[in-house]
């Protein structure tokens, strides 16, 4: 069940590819495995040596392979 309908405005995206210099992020991955994070992607692990992100404005149509089914819809854009 819905529990509430949130402000979509208020909401973005983040997407792949996150793009940092090799080493701050090889410092901030270490320090997340050193001290056991949790971390949802490598921004997050920059997060947490209190450094920012920037963002970027993309586009929907830049698509992230994770899956199979992923690489099934990358696959169906590229033969129409």
């Amino acid at each position: 069940m819905v529990e509430k309908t949130i402000d979509r405005s208020l909401l973005w995206q983040a997407q792949t590819p996150q793009m940092y210099r090799f080493g701050v992020l090889f410092k901030a991955l270490k320090n997340v495995v050193k001290n056991n994070l949790t971390i949802t992607d490598e921004a997050s692990s920059i997060e947490y040596l209190g450094l920012e992100s920037v963002l970027v404005p993309s586009s929907k149509s830049n698509l992230k392979i994770t899956t199979a089914e992923d690489l099934d819809l990358a696959n169906f854009y590229l033969k129409i």
